[in-house]
């Protein structure tokens, strides 16, 4: 935040705020405000993209002069896009700008809870008009905002709580919110409030609640669902007169999410589920095992096939190769899968021996795939973890078949080296769980695979080099149900097709996706320059910890966040030396939004806890970043921090599949508000 625009003071003071805005007297030192007398909301969210406005009525119960500056609690990613108030007979528009602002004047002391409440992206306005006592007025802003989403639900919180500092009930409270969306909505909600109507027509909703004469204590919570199978994709972009760095002067947002649909006709699977059914396996873990072949199997896609593999002593199969994916192979399967027992030794030797061979060379629309699971180290065959490893690889190796292996190693006997080997040498990945998460991380990977990724993607343009400064970079994996912002640079509006590039198990998959590029220079889109400046500033700080602090290219590093952190007011904390302030700000932790505190254990072994301490409510969840030595993203943990006080996020040791990570040096960035914090951490295995 930039200094000058709140001078906070903690000095209690007794005041009436508004539901949404606060109407101050700019004639006074102190927050002296208006009466509320109604607030109303007024939503139309569009794919996502929420056109919010506000309008209140507020009534002048002062003797002495009143010279009114509104002040509205905008949400961080905002940007007001309209501006007016009615007085005496007629409505008068402002003048909305795009620039940061920097608020002169009284009132230059706030309390705490008035601090709190309007947080650290206010928007501000100085109405033209000197009310008289017991005289109304109207206000109504207009802003944008994109909505969070995470795992297909989308949600929209707007500012209604004023439990501690307001008084006085409100004459009236409503919130009337129209929903359109290109995918189809499973649920819709107004979770925070009980509403007068709610209608989910599938592809548009509508919701409606009001109030009479009742305190304004809650927050509006609107959520909304949206079927996975049908991605949604959000491009948004904004063009400069000028911009601080040179590096272009359009500036883009898009929230790129993969087509199921499109993998899914590309992609034929063919599964192999091999279940260790040793005597150790017996009780819990044997029924959990069953319960999550049992979700594969229900689950799979109508052009898969599949088998199934028991082993201990020896092996047992369902058939003798693979069958496609019909109600009557599915019974069998279940039949099968009821009836495993636990006893014997391990012959992981001769699972693989009995379910290799039947797989078939993988073609650019097959995908061979083997899900493994066992809880102990191998008892009979081959049971030296090299050798094993080798002859699996060999198997493998002369089918021409390309399969991924995926094992999972159940509770604390397990041989991790040969599991991450086989995983590791073979396209798959090594899980550990204990012995009750079996069920969860088995149907928690298989509702992964079973849909598209793209591996570390790679993002282009058509026509070639029409974007540029791309981040975050490396990009993260892409799943089906979450989304990906990706953020960039343009020097030329135009209409572009977004490519993403990245592997899929082992075939090269693309999407492409038609964005315009604006040539517009408007409100709608005005966080997205602070937006990207925070994308890159992470990436360069990923760079910049994998190299001492006293190389060249880790000083030139230093110099490039900094220079950003100043051009675009997004604050960047080093663990060695304090924080980058933007130029007006001084260098004191009072002008950050988080401070973090200890890491501990660290090293650590199992789970590392970060404390961390919100000087101001964040609007938005903070969000822990754990990068591996290659940069590459690993695992986010999210906390929410809505009031200041003191927090813990917590890591595993494991990436954001559950799969547990190797001993090494780690990357963290704590993110809070406009405040970046990073360190490092150590994982002894």
């Amino acid at each position: 935040m930039k200094k000058g625009l709140f001078i906070l003071c903690l000095t209690a003071i007794c005041i009436e705020l508004c539901a949404a805005g606060l109407m101050a007297n700019r004639m006074t030192i102190y927050a002296e405000s208006l009466t509320t007398l109604r607030c109303d909301y007024d939503v139309n969210i569009c794919n996502e993209a929420a056109v919010v406005t506000v309008r209140e009525s507020f009534r002048q119960n002062y003797n002495h002069l009143f010279k009114p500056r509104y002040i509205y609690p905008l949400p961080q990613q905002a940007s007001v896009t309209g501006m007016r108030w009615y007085f005496a007979g007629q409505w008068h528009e402002a003048t909305v700008s795009v620039q940061p602002q920097t608020a002169l004047g009284n009132p230059a002391s706030f309390s705490a809870q008035q601090a709190i409440y309007l947080g650290n992206y206010p928007y501000y306005c100085d109405l033209d008009c000197i009310p008289a006592f017991l005289d109304t007025m109207c206000v109504e802003i207009t802003y944008l905002q994109v909505m969070d989403y995470h795992n297909g639900v989308a949600e929209l919180v707007l500012k209604n709580n004023l439990e501690g500092i307001q008084l006085a009930a409100l004459l009236q409270q409503s919130l009337q919110a129209d929903i359109t969306s290109q995918r189809p909505m499973t649920g819709l909600e107004l979770s925070s409030h009980t509403p007068d109507m709610l209608v989910n027509n599938i592809l548009s909703g509508t919701v409606h609640y009001s109030s009479q004469n009742q305190s304004a204590t809650a927050d509006y919570v609107l959520r909304y669902s949206m079927d996975y199978e049908h991605p949604g994709t959000q491009a948004m972009s904004v063009f400069r007169d000028s911009t601080p760095d040179g590096l272009g002067n359009g500036y883009f947002a898009f929230y790129a999410e993969p087509d199921p649909s499109l993998s899914s006709l590309q992609i034929r699977k063919v599964y192999n589920i091999i279940i260790d059914v040793s005597g150790s396996m017996s009780g819990e873990k044997i029924l959990q095992a069953q319960q999550a072949s049992g979700y594969v199997v229900d689950h799979l896609n109508p052009t898969d096939c599949f088998n199934l593999t028991a082993f201990s002593t020896a092996t047992q199969t369902l058939w003798t190769d693979y069958h496609p994916n019909t109600p009557a192979n599915v019974a069998a399967a279940h039949l099968f899968i009821d009836g495993l027992t636990a006893n014997g030794s391990t012959n992981i030797q001769a699972a693989f021996d009995s379910s290799v061979p039947q797989f078939n060379p993988a073609g650019d629309s097959l995908a061979n795939i083997i899900i493994f699971m066992t809880d102990g180290e191998p008892t009979v065959g081959i049971t030296d973890t090299q050798l094993l490893s080798a002859y699996v690889d060999s198997l493998i190796a002369a089918t021409g078949a390309g399969i991924c292996v995926f094992s999972f190693g159940i509770g604390t006997s397990v041989d991790e080296e040969l599991l991450i080997l086989l995983s590791g040498h073979n396209n798959g990945t090594a899980y550990f769980v204990g012995n009750d998460e079996i069920f969860e991380a088995v149907t928690d990977f298989y509702n992964t695979v079973c849909n598209p990724t793209l591996v570390y993607p790679q993002f282009s343009s058509i026509p070639a080099g029409a974007i540029s400064e791309v981040y975050p970079n490396p990009a993260p994996s892409l799943f089906l149900g979450r989304q990906v912002v990706i953020c960039g640079r343009y020097d030329t509006p135009q209409h572009i097709v977004f490519v993403c590039r990245g592997q899929l198990f082992t075939h090269e998959v693309s999407y492409q996706y038609e964005i315009n590029l604006t040539g517009q220079n408007h409100g709608i889109y005005g966080f997205l320059p602070k937006l990207w400046a925070k994308k890159k500033i992470e990436s360069l700080l990923v760079q910049y910890h994998a190299l001492q602090p006293s190389n060249p290219d880790a000083i030139a590093l230093r110099q490039m966040i900094t220079q950003v952190s100043q051009h675009y007011h997004v604050l960047a904390i080093f663990e060695e030396s304090g924080f980058l302030a933007v130029p007006e700000a001084e260098n004191t932790w009072a002008e950050a939004d988080i401070r973090a505190g200890s890491c501990f254990p660290n090293p650590f072994g199992d789970v590392v806890r970060l404390r961390f301490e919100t000087l101001k409510p964040l609007k938005q969840a903070a969000q822990l970043r754990i990068y591996n030595a290659k940069g590459q993203l690993v695992k986010i943990e999210e906390c929410q921090a809505r009031t200041p006080g003191s927090y813990e996020l917590r890591w595993e040791g494991k990436d954001n599949s559950g799969t547990r990570q190797g001993a090494g040096i780690y990357l963290y960035i704590l993110e809070g508000g406009d405040t970046l914090v990073t360190g490092k951490l150590t994982l002894l295995r």
